[in-house]
């Protein structure tokens, strides 16, 4: 590992292309995400309670500061911190912000690393990217992570160009904004104090500077999460409760491979291919290679193989390994470029990877055009008749406008399709989120639950056998937008 690869610095002239692109990639990505951002709050099982922690400025700690903290900010400043509507579409604008600042930092990074064709092409495979694209639209977590990361890489990559106190309180405080995204954001500063210790020559002051922008940083941000440590404590135990696969019903046994088939389906094979090149030439030069791109390429490694030891899975866990991979993709365009007529291969390449990203990119776009329960909605109200009493289960979260009494509730071990009746229901919506767990054969009870899931179970078939059927939704293009679920008339109890 070398302190700095021929020709790079950190000077204008080395630079400057690559902060213009990066500055057009932010500006297309903000442009790009910033729309559809005004479908209801109870739509995302977790918005609304965001909003609410937003509006109120009491949090549960469940994640630490920074998204909220900006919608909060951002909300205060116009003036309207205690409208609900106005700090939801604040809250996912913030998240627009951040994808789109990630897209250019990334762009900006991998130029800078590997030249402008190279990060020219990590822009537009970002913005192909429709994992991103979707998350950029939510009130959540993960393009705050994300920003977090790729600032990072580009602060540690700016200080082991030209190492310096300042350079290396701003790589500190660029981690800081890294872990106030979320806990996991934290693995990003042992990779930052190796990559440090491995290049300095002063370790005490960089150490300390490091130290004093990290600790600094992550005060001001994350402010009220300090002055309320129990509530931290609490939440954080409850995170990594779920992180080992202790909560709910049912849990599973480490699913080591599944993450392999959440890169495939963020990928394209132009990806692959080039992920693959760009390991060929690190073979081929020994990995001989800079302290910071180190980081960038053994970061992402490491945090699937940690992913890829809890039992709680999600595809967005896996946004920063799939934008990070994507920009290595580009970087292996460097060796192709040295191929005769090397501009025109790798051009072709782009032009092919991003026909393999449009139709799920335009998937991703159609799915925040529909709406399940505005469906359902109209369905209810001009079908069923005006005294039906409805059961919504935990994991449906209908809009607002059914002209029939609905109750949300949990459906429990204790209910029967005959108590449901004499409570006075005559129709239940259910949804695979929560029922599809419980006949999965790749999930089992939690311990001392297995009572409780057959029951569960036996509930659920009993409805499906005897139940009426009324009308099903399939998953469309948005699993929050377009859900799947059921409704089924049961009658009830005169």
């Amino acid at each position: 590992m070398t302190s700095s690869p021929p020709g790079l610095s950190i000077g204008a002239g080395t630079v400057r292309i690559p902060l213009i692109l990066a500055g057009v990639f932010f500006l297309g990505a903000l442009l790009f995400y910033g729309r559809h951002l005004d479908f209801p709050a109870t739509y995302h099982p977790d918005e609304s309670k965001k909003v609410r922690q937003a509006v109120d400025g009491k949090y549960n700690f469940h994640h630490p500061m920074l998204l909220l903290v900006s919608a909060r900010a951002a909300a205060t400043f116009a003036g309207r911190a205690q409208d609900f509507e106005f700090v939801k579409r604040t809250g996912r604008m913030a998240s627009v912000v951040f994808a789109a600042g990630s897209v250019g930092l990334l762009a900006l990074l991998v130029g800078w690393l590997y030249g402008p064709f190279c990060g020219a092409a990590a822009g537009v495979f970002l913005l192909g990217n429709a994992e991103l694209f979707e998350l950029a639209h939510y009130f959540k977590e993960d393009p705050a992570l994300l920003f977090g990361l790729s600032l990072s890489f580009v602060a540690i990559t700016a200080w082991t160009r030209a190492p310096s106190a300042s350079l290396a309180a701003l790589a500190g405080a660029a981690n800081a904004v890294a872990a106030s995204g979320k806990y996991v954001g934290f693995l990003i500063v042992p990779f930052c104090i190796v990559a440090m210790l491995a290049v300095s020559r002063f370790r005490r002051r960089d150490l300390a500077c490091w130290a004093g922008g990290f600790l600094l940083a992550l005060a001001v941000i994350n402010l009220p999460a300090i002055l309320s440590p129990e509530g931290v404590a609490a939440s954080f135990s409850r995170e990594m409760a779920g992180v080992a696969g202790k909560t709910g019903v049912t849990t599973r046994a480490i699913p080591h491979g599944v993450y392999s088939n959440v890169y495939w389906s963020s990928s394209t094979p132009v990806l692959v291919l080039l992920l693959g090149i760009f390991g060929l030439d690190l073979l081929k030069k020994r990995f001989q290679i800079s302290a910071a791109e180190a980081v960038i390429v053994l970061f992402p490694v490491v945090f699937v193989i940690l992913l890829s030891f809890s039992p709680k899975t999600h595809h967005r866990y896996f946004l920063p390994c799939a934008t990070l991979f994507a920009c290595l993709s580009a970087a292996g365009l460097k060796p192709v470029l040295r191929l005769r007529h090397g501009a025109a291969i790798g051009t072709v390449l782009v032009l092919a990877s991003t026909a393999f990203q449009l139709p799920r990119l335009l998937a991703a776009e159609h799915g925040f055009s529909q709406d399940h329960r505005a469906e359902l909605n109209r369905f209810v109200n001009e079908t069923l008749p005006r005294d039906a009493v409805l059961l919504e289960d935990q994991k449906v979260d209908l809009a607002p406008g059914i002209e029939r009494k609905v109750v949300k509730r949990e459906i429990t071990e204790k209910d029967s399709i005959a108590s449901l009746r004499a409570e006075g229901f005559t129709h239940v919506i259910v949804s695979p989120r929560f029922y599809g767990a419980l006949f999965m054969t790749s999930l089992r009870p939690q311990p001392g639950k297995e009572a409780t899931v057959s029951a569960l179970r036996k509930f659920y078939e009993t409805l499906f056998q005897d139940g009426e059927l009324l009308r099903e939704w399939r998953t469309g293009d948005n699993i929050y937008l377009t859900p799947a679920f059921r409704i089924y008339a049961i009658g009830a109890t005169k």
